[in-house]
């Protein structure tokens, strides 16, 4: 099954993807599930990053941010069984990529996808809420006592944040650029008890932003 691959070239040679045939054969190992895909994140390639792992294949495998449904199930696997719509991440030592048909995955990189998420924004949200959710919860550590302030609260990394602070029962500054902006924070229509006070508008130390304060 055809998937993108990056190659990093030579140092004086310019890097290129492609598009290569791998085997159709995926034998499952211990706790793995084959996943067909119905919808992959497009993440960017952190070549340095990669090297300081020694992580860097050559050929790389684009695509890591998957959502899709389970076929079959290898040993030993416990949450999950064939027809299981799931969303989840390839890890960084995988050979596949995740822009082809079928991947082979362990349990423990997927969870179940929600039913009202669709296939793209399940896979398009991954790489950012993965973020989100360990500088809040495993780096901040937040509390409901807690006040969060967001850049960009509109924007997709802010968005993330918002909203699992809010649902977390932290209070939450955002800021945002446009009235556009505001208008679709207050469409989220957050949890009872939550509600929307514009507090600073204007020139001066915000540079022109506008914030609004969101108070659970």
């Amino acid at each position: 099954m055809p998937g993108l691959f990056f190659h990093p070239g030579a140092p004086t040679e310019e890097p290129s993807f492609c598009l290569e045939e791998k085997s159709t054969q995926l034998q499952l190992r211990m706790g793995e599930v084959l996943v067909m895909v119905k919808a992959c994140g497009l993440s960017a390639v952190d070549i340095q990053f990669l090297k300081v792992l020694y992580m860097l294949q050559n050929p790389h495998p684009v695509g890591r941010e998957i959502a899709g449904i389970i076929k079959e199930v290898g040993p030993n696997v416990k949450f999950f069984k064939p027809n299981d719509e799931v969303v989840g991440i390839l890890p960084l030592g995988c050979t596949q990529s995740g822009l082809s048909t079928l991947v082979a995955v362990h349990e423990h990189f997927i969870v179940p996808k929600p039913p009202a998420v669709s296939w793209d924004d399940a896979a398009g949200a991954v790489s950012e809420g993965l973020g989100a959710y360990t500088a809040l919860h495993y780096l901040g550590h937040i509390t409901p006592r807690d006040i969060i302030i967001v850049a960009d609260g509109a924007l997709m990394s802010g968005l993330m944040l918002v909203q699992l602070a809010m649902h977390r029962g932290a209070r939450v500054l955002a800021t945002v650029l446009s009235a556009e902006e505001a208008d679709f924070l207050r469409s989220l229509q957050p949890a009872p008890g939550v509600s929307f006070m514009q507090i600073r508008e204007g020139q001066g130390d915000w540079g022109g932003e506008t914030m609004w304060f969101l108070s659970v």
